[in-house]
């Protein structure tokens, strides 16, 4: 772990007064607190200002104190100029003492917009942001809101103000909600002004804001409750406009301006009263991301609070400790008033709000800490493979990692963490020439250098590699550079390519592989060449480029792992096992049927042209029971329009995962007719929904497939298929028991959590 700095605004600093907010100064000690109580020589860099209008400072530091300088010539040049360029002084201070293992916590405002995502492209230290609210509800400024979210996109985690804030936001990082200052003070009643006067004294403290309303509100409720309460009120703001509505109320004997107050003084006034009113017009915009902090204060300091319905007090946990008014206008807050109750359950129940939160704090502290920066490549934005590199893209971000997904094939990707590489004209003119060179796996030059530019601008610790064919890259050249930079790379085997160093599936089993190819019986297939067999050179490069001690393999199935271990290019490289995951949220089992009376059997194929898929298989199966219309057959995928059978029923392309979900579960049985399958999620997915498989040995799936509700048998075996679907065995199955045993072991999650822990620990032989 290297060293923590935390970047935020204190008032009184180096011995000099600042210009800090009193909300945020408030929540920043506390957070000192925490941090001086659990972790050795934490520098703290203080963002304020200066209180003078016109200095010109430098930056300042005694021990671990840093005092980032003010420059300034007046208002005017603070208002309009000194933000765009305040960022960059920062971002010096940063560059000159920051490096990539270094932990920044700081706290989020309009000045530092552009400063984080600068600290993650030039430092690549981590971050995490302290949100109190999104300020471009209050500027109404679309640039403003942007650059915002940008900087909760690119730290690592978040401590939030508020449940509301988190959802403003949308960004799936890990985050703790702390919604003020939260350390404890020492209450007795007999600071209480009541003890003296028999009143009950309110208290509203905080901004005059018109905007906010909150003052406003609370002097007009004193028109709606009778004598014995009186109002302090304290806070900061246009004095003159408060004062006057106190007048035009009729009401200024009961009300008292006490002015501002900070520190201990603010608080020993608090204790002294009885009500805490936060009374803002709960209708605004900010109320949609921020929480008013001085809920906290008077919950800590042993007063009833009353608040208008504010949206992020409701989805808080503080809501039950708050008396909450039906409406925010001055009657309702009157009945709110008038109605409370005394209960002291609410400092036991603030304490244990603050010992979770403290908890958690110090957890996502230590994890971001050890956070790493993963690069995950992979030929195609969706499909299986993409959908599985996206995936672990997510839950990577979600644990506060940096993370980034290059893809080649697919549209431009709006979502953060992806980005797509390469040029389309490589991959048209690269297959043209393959069919005469056979070096299939060769060319994309230009492609290959922008990915090895962006590997070299994103440094990672670890790259991921996914299917990485179809002609998106030169793999020898990638993994040279991967080997040459001693970048730590892992490969998932999603197909055998790297083993063979030519086809993703050997042909009629071809073991050709295991003694170095060449005079290939099938060089169409083998090295995709019309003319010349260069799969003993491609086989003797691929061994070449992968002899590096960087490299560690995940194959999808233990077919697949055997399979690598076999071959003499990769036996030597650590592999292991994770079988592909299924959303099981989707693809589970919910009782449904046809209802027809008749045995209903899917067949479910991405490509039913692939020699691989077998689809002349199942058109022999379908034939046998042609005269048989007790048996119907669905079929999903591009099956030939014009195909008639009288018990078929052709689903087409089924894009909608509940829908394909659907005809799992109301289907008796799964067919598979494959030649040779590294995994077959369609299988797996059938699984998952309850329905039992028949089929052919195709490598991939017998490996995971329970025998006791999957039977399997030698390709071409079209007799004993059929009659075992003749025999109806599979409709005595117990489907939920299926489902229930097959998401346990592949389900999504479980994947993602044992890639996690391959990628960030490395592999365990």
């Amino acid at each position: 772990m290297g060293d923590i700095y935390f970047f935020s605004y204190f008032s009184n600093f180096i011995g000099k007064k600042r210009n800090a907010p009193l909300a945020s100064e408030a929540l920043s000690l506390y957070i000192k607190d925490l941090l001086d109580k659990s972790y050795k020589d934490v520098i703290y860099v203080n963002l304020a200002h200066s209180l003078k209008s016109f200095c010109a400072e430098k930056n300042k530091r005694i021990g671990n104190d840093v005092q980032i300088g003010t420059f300034s010539f007046g208002k005017i040049y603070r208002k309009y100029i000194w933000k765009k360029i305040y960022w960059k002084k920062i971002f010096r201070f940063c560059k000159r003492n920051i490096n990539e293992n270094d932990l920044i916590i700081i706290y989020h405002s309009l000045y530092t917009n552009h400063l984080i995502k600068k600290i993650k492209e030039k430092i690549r230290c981590k971050v995490i942001l302290i949100g109190a609210e999104l300020y471009s509800d209050v500027t109404g400024n679309k640039n403003d809101l942007r650059l915002e979210l940008e900087s909760y996109i690119n730290s690592n985690g978040h401590i939030l103000i508020s449940n509301s804030l988190k959802k403003r936001i949308k960004i799936e990082r890990p985050s703790v909600i702390l919604s003020g200052d939260y350390r404890e003070l020492s209450i007795s009643d007999n600071r209480k002004f009541s003890s003296s006067d028999n009143k009950i004294h309110l208290v509203y403290s905080g901004t005059f804001d018109a905007i906010k309303g909150g003052v406003y509100k609370a002097i007009d409720a004193m028109k709606f409750i009778d004598d014995k309460y009186v109002l302090h009120i304290l806070g900061f703001g246009n004095k003159e406009l408060v004062m006057k509505h106190i007048k035009e109320s009729g009401e200024q004997n009961r009300i008292h301006f006490e002015g501002s107050k900070s520190g201990e003084d603010f608080l020993n006034f608090l204790c002294a009263c009885d009500i805490g009113l936060s009374t803002q017009d709960s209708n605004a915009v900010f109320n949609n991301s921020s929480f008013p902090s001085k809920i906290i204060n008077y919950i800590k300091c042993g007063l009833q609070v009353v608040s208008t319905p504010s949206p992020s007090l409701i989805d808080s946990e503080f809501s039950s400790l708050v008396n909450i008014s039906n409406g925010d206008n001055p009657a309702d807050i009157a009945l709110a008033i008038s109605g409370i109750k005394k209960d002291t359950k609410h400092i036991s129940t603030f304490k244990n709000i603050k010992q979770t939160f403290e908890l958690e704090f110090y957890k996502l502290v230590n994890s971001i800490s050890k956070s790493k920066r993963i690069l995950i490549v992979n030929n195609c934005l969706g499909g299986s493979t993409g959908n599985i590199s996206s995936s672990i893209t997510k839950h990577l971000l979600k644990q506060g990692h940096d993370a980034l997904f290059c893809y080649f094939l697919g549209g431009h990707s709006k979502e953060f963490g992806h980005k797509k590489y390469g040029f389309f004209f490589e991959h048209y003119l690269s297959p043209l020439i393959t069919r005469v060179s056979g070096n299939v796996y060769g060319y994309m030059y230009f492609s290959t250098l922008q990915l090895k530019r962006i590997t070299r601008k994103y440094d990672p610790s670890l790259v991921n590699l996914h299917c990485i064919n179809s002609y998106s890259l030169n793999i020898f050249k990638y993994l040279r550079y991967l080997s040459k930079h001693n970048i730590a790379t892992t490969i998932v085997n999603h197909a055998l390519f790297f083993a063979t160093g030519n086809c993703g599936h050997p042909l009629n089993n071809c073991r050709k592989y295991l003694t170095g190819c060449g005079e290939c019986p099938d060089k169409r297939n083998g090295c995709k060449s019309l003319v010349f067999d260069r799969t003993h050179k491609n086989w003797i490069k691929m061994k070449e480029a992968l002899l590096s001690n960087n490299f560690n393999m995940i194959s999808v199935s233990d077919y697949v792992k055997q399979f690598y271990l076999e071959s003499p290019i990769t036996t030597n490289i650590n592999n292991i096992t994770i079988l592909n995951g299924v959303d099981t949220e989707i693809f589970n089992y919910k009782e449904a049927k046809f209802n027809d009376g008749k045995i209903h059997i899917l067949y479910v194929s991405s490509s039913v042209k692939s020699v691989f898929k077998g689809f002349d298989q199942f058109l022999r199966i379908l034939s046998f029971f042609g005269d048989n219309l007790d048996f119907v057959f669905h079929t999903v995928g591009n099956v030939d329009p014009n195909l008639k059978y009288n018990n078929l029923i052709k689903h087409g392309v089924v894009k909608s995962k509940n829908e394909l979900s659907d005809l799992y579960r109301k289907c008796d049985l799964f067919l598979l007719t494959s030649k040779d399958e590294t995994f077959s999620l369609p299988v797996a997915e059938s699984l998952c929904c309850g329905t039992p498989v028949v089929g052919f040995k195709c490598g991939g799936p017998e490996s995971f497939a329970c025998s006791d509700y999957c039977n399997f048998y030698e390709f071409g075996d079209v007799k004993s298929i059929c009659e075992f679907i003749k025999s109806k065995i599979y409709l005595n199955y117990n489907k939920e028991l299926i489902s229930k045993g097959s998401i346990t072991m592949l389900s999504k999650d479980k994947m993602l959590n044992n890639y996690t822990k391959v990628l960030l620990n490395g592999l365990r032989k």
